[in-house]
């Protein structure tokens, strides 16, 4: 009998050998076609010396999550739907969190509000990043979290509702419609479902776009977001209201909430916390970072400034001289 404990500890640790070791016993002779394209691309990533690329991860999560109906399946019968404290939340680890206040803000009208949100912002802002750190924040609250960047997906439809199925670990992935995946949510009414949508804005800018990206898609969101045992988060530059198809507009109703502004304090934190593990020489140079946090804060895309300084500081400095670094970032931004 599979140990689930011991297998949600290993992935948790990054111990993929004890992980992979575990589901080998566990699907023994039969192992999936899923499971074994997995395990080949996780081993032959540790034999080059480097971890799992983020996709593959989120895929054995996936499977992970998905054995553990079998696993406690009787435990689940009696299991209500966890409920959240605002104060609960705040004692959430934060120190990865670009803007903790914000993400804190963003869980409690998620959580606690029992509120779909739309987070807004522009480009560069970093919405992207807030997503990532609230998946990260809420990975061991006993919820079941999708993170899907519409950017991936626009041109494959069923490629989106395969993502999201993996990583929410339903029993089944092979969808062809969005109603048929919101149903099976629908059915498991003693889990908890958190689905993020990054680049909402896609639906509104392509006309290349997957046609099954529709009307019905947005009616699906809309009944997804009013389930007891679901929430929606979706990040767009604009508040995305409606949503037109072929000149016909459909209403998307959720709660905005605004990105706030990066704060110096942020971007300080930011600083030390990507570049203290390695002792950089750019942190005893008070003045430097003073400038930094003044030109990020003021610069139209200061998320996107303060990724690129970080990574030409950690190639170039001090070898290049500082100002010319964040000139050349300021003169570059994607």
């Amino acid at each position: 009998m599979l140990d689930f404990a011991a297998l949600q500890n290993a992935y948790n640790k990054v111990d993929y050998p004890t992980v992979i070791d575990l589901l080998d016993k566990h699907f023994g002779s039969n192992p999936t076609q899923q499971y074994n394209i997995l395990k080949e691309t996780i081993q032959h990533a540790l034999a080059q010396g480097q971890q799992p690329n983020p996709a593959t991860q989120q895929s054995l999560q996936g499977i992970i999550n998905s054995l553990k109906p079998t696993v406690e399946a009787d435990k689940r019968k009696s299991v209500p739907l966890p409920t959240f404290t605002f104060a609960q939340i705040q004692q959430w680890q934060t120190d990865h969190c670009l803007r903790p206040t914000c993400t804190q803000t963003v869980l409690n009208e998620l959580l606690v509000r029992r509120q779909s949100v739309n987070l807004t912002g522009d480009i560069g802002h970093g919405k992207s990043r807030l997503l990532k750190d609230l998946q990260e924040m809420v990975k061991h609250q006993n919820l079941n979290v999708a993170l899907l960047d519409l950017k991936e997906f626009r041109l494959d439809y069923e490629h989106f509702l395969q993502s999201m199925s993996m990583q929410l670990g339903l029993p089944n992935t092979e969808y062809t419609r969005f109603e048929d995946l919101v149903s099976e949510l629908s059915r498991q009414k003693d889990r908890f479902f958190l689905l993020m949508i990054d680049n909402l804005e896609i639906l509104n800018h392509y006309q290349s776009n997957d046609p099954r990206y529709n009307a019905r898609f947005v009616e699906s969101l809309n009944f997804l977001k009013n389930l007891d045992n679901t929430r929606l988060l979706c990040a767009s530059r604009e508040w995305l209201k409606q949503v037109v198809f072929s000149g016909e507009t459909s209403i998307l109703s959720l709660h905005p909430i605004a990105i706030s502004p990066l704060s110096q304090q942020e971007i300080q934190a930011e600083l030390q916390r990507q570049l203290s593990p390695i002792e950089h020489p750019f942190l005893s140079k008070p003045n430097e970072q003073r400038q930094a946090r003044k030109e990020i804060q003021q610069h139209p895309q200061p998320c996107t400034i303060l990724a690129q300084l970080i990574s030409r500081l950690k190639t170039h400095y001090p070898h290049q001289k500082f100002k010319d670094l964040l000139d050349y970032c300021l003169q570059h931004e994607k």
